[in-house]
């Protein structure tokens, strides 16, 4: 019955959890893996259609802030990436884009019709050489004045007292370097840092998100690491 049904989805949800790079980002290593088995690819295909091979496209998502608070719409927030890796890419991989989600599920419609950064579009650098990515309900620059690094929408904010809704990332990876392929919970990643305050409405929120079984056994499970040593072998050079 209904009970056996609960049981099922978090046996699932703890075996076929994601693994973990900090407090914000998480990557689950059967998307986008060709040998996942008739259950797991009906397992994921309730939350998306099943992927590219993760050598050609990988995934990546967040759905907390460096702090591990939950990513609020409406709210604003920085990603401040450094050009570290291979040819002083911001990111491991030949492309990449970064998109916001409304609830994880749609993009979010504005006027400007920005609806991710990518690596095509982010124009010029900080002074340091670093990359600053702004997502918040307004760019930056109509507050300030001034031309502040790269933006995309997170939204209208929520008003005085109405729950907020939920926010989420996704980062994908097009042709990802083996560095991030074989040791993901070691990759740098940029942190995901609040800029503005949170309201009480969401301070509550936070405390009872905290609480709710389901994303603990889905994001928190310890046993995805050691799952995951079998899905990311070495590619060849």
């Amino acid at each position: 019955g209904f009970l056996a049904i609960v049981i099922t989805v978090i046996y699932w949800a703890r075996v076929l959890g994601p693994i973990r790079n900090g407090p914000s980002w998480h990557h689950n290593p059967l998307v986008g893996y060709s040998a996942s088995g008739v259950l797991e690819r009906a397992f994921m295909s309730l939350f998306g259609a099943f992927a590219d091979d993760r050598t050609v496209q990988m995934y990546i998502t967040a759905n907390h802030d460096s702090f591990g608070r939950p990513l609020v719409f409406g709210a604003s927030y920085v990603m401040r990436c450094n050009p570290i890796y291979e040819n002083n890419s911001f990111f491991p991989a030949t492309w990449w884009d970064i998109t916001p989600y409304k609830n994880n599920r749609t993009l979010i419609p504005n006027d400007d019709h920005v609806y991710a950064i990518s690596s095509e579009t982010i124009g010029s650098t900080d002074p340091d050489g670093s990359l600053s990515l702004y997502f918040s309900p307004i760019p930056p620059n109509e507050i300030s004045g001034k031309s502040v690094g790269v933006w995309a929408p997170t939204g209208e904010k929520a008003r005085v007292g109405e729950k907020p809704e939920a926010l989420g990332f996704l980062i994908r990876l097009f042709h990802p370097h083996n560095e991030i392929l074989n040791n993901f919970p070691s990759a740098k990643l940029p942190v995901i840092e609040r800029i503005d305050e949170p309201s009480d409405t969401e301070l509550k929120v936070e405390e009872s998100a905290s609480a709710s079984l389901l994303p603990n056994f889905w994001l928190q499970n310890k046993a995805n690491a050691k799952l995951a040593k079998g899905f990311h072998k070495k590619r060849p050079d």
